[in-house]
């Protein structure tokens, strides 16, 4: 009897043995599956969980335009936000680039992205969309180009009109920027027509002391008679700085439904004072000091260029068209220039290259014509 229990023990030592190594291995198996998904997560991946896991991002102490946006504590609890936080940790870089866009401005965007993903070959891997139908951020989604959903009835008051079509954009994604800029990154926006040309780190790297850095603008008009420039909003960059805090701070009180217009007024109020200066390739440039130790610097033309006659394009590092409200305009102006790289016979519904995401995917839209003058130097006309 005593043999027989002296076995039966044996056997549920073993037994229990066998059990351990098969959780211990599969615990193994699961745990390596995990580790490597997370290396492997895209940020559609993180956005997914971040659903799941009910991730909140922080808050900032308040929104630019305080008055024309809901309270900063409901504009943070939408899914964008959400999306947006989980994009910017999948992120190598403390920099993330956005441009805006609704489904209207297909074309344009892709063109846009052409240019700047295909043959500028910057790093889009930290580039985002934000994308203000839910039409154009699906297609996007679609072909792995990153996007987040913007409803403007999220962010803007039910009982604030807007002066143009476009003036909800101007202040939301001023509003994006200030959220970015919170959450310890710097932020490039870029508008649609206004075409990258040369890796804009390069540049940004020499001016690694400026809080913020930007192309030049003429309006507001009065702003432009008293300093002679302004900071243009077409390609601008703001990093996280305590000095931009100051920004963001004065920003809350904005009336202006403009973030240019908003922008400038807020450095003046500042004190911001201008004195010109040489970049280190010996261009211009125009540099701005406040009293609080606020940097800002403004490009001329010879980096990035608005509206610019006769001169060679692929010596600039932003080609930024000249203001026009019309895509055939737009259209026209870029295809002068030999900028519009886009298949002129695209379109949403004959999209045949389905199978193609990414990358792979921009380089298909890119136009059958001889595009050869795109990688040398090439003269616009001005008209």
């Amino acid at each position: 009897m005593l043999a027989r229990l002296k076995t039966l023990a044996k056997l549920l030592l073993l037994l229990t043995l066998l059990i351990c190594v098969v959780w211990f291995a599969i615990f193994q198996v699961n745990t390596a599956s995990l580790d490597q998904k997370q290396v492997n997560a895209s940020a559609a991946h993180l956005q997914e969980m971040g659903r799941e896991l009910g991730v909140v991002p922080p808050s900032p102490p308040n929104l630019p335009h305080g008055g024309m946006l809901k309270p900063v504590g409901e504009v943070l609890q939408q899914q964008w936000a959400k999306d947006l936080y989980l994009f910017l940790k999948t992120m190598d870089s403390k920099l993330i680039t956005f441009v805006s866009a609704n489904f209207e401005y297909t074309r344009q965007l892709l063109n846009w992205l052409i240019n700047a993903c295909v043959i500028t070959k910057m790093p889009c891997r930290n580039l985002l969309v934000l994308a203000f139908d839910q039409r154009l951020h699906t297609y996007l989604q679609s072909k792995h180009i990153s996007s987040i959903y913007i409803n403007r009835d999220a962010f803007i008051m039910p009982s604030v009109r807007m002066h143009t079509p476009n003036s909800y954009i101007y202040l939301i994604r001023f509003a994006v920027m200030r959220v970015i800029n919170f959450w310890g990154f710097d932020v490039l926006s870029v508008d649609l027509d206004a075409i990258i040309l040369k890796n804009l780190s390069d540049l940004f790297d020499k001016y690694g002391d400026e809080d913020i850095v930007g192309s030049v603008g003429h309006y507001p008009f009065d702003l432009n008679k008293k300093w002679g420039a302004t900071l243009c909003m077409g390609a601008v960059l703001i990093r996280a700085t305590p000095r931009t805090d100051l920004v963001w701070d004065v920003s809350a009180n904005g009336t202006i439904q403009d973030d240019q217009m908003t922008i400038n007024y807020i450095l003046n109020d500042l004190g911001v004072e201008w004195h010109q200066a040489k970049t280190p390739n010996e261009d211009y440039c125009v540099q701005g000091f406040a009293p609080q130790g606020l940097k800002v610097t403004i490009f001329s033309n010879s980096i990035m260029c608005r509206s610019c006659e006769h001169t060679y394009l692929r010596t600039y590092y932003v080609w930024h068209q000249r203001a026009s409200k019309s895509f055939e305009a737009k259209h026209q102006q870029a295809a002068k220039a030999n900028l519009w790289l886009l298949d002129t016979h695209w379109n949403y519904t004959s999209d045949s290259n389905k199978s193609l995401t990414g990358l792979e995917w921009l380089k298909s839209l890119f136009q059958k014509a001889d595009n050869s003058s795109v990688f040398g130097l090439t003269t616009i006309p001005h008209n």
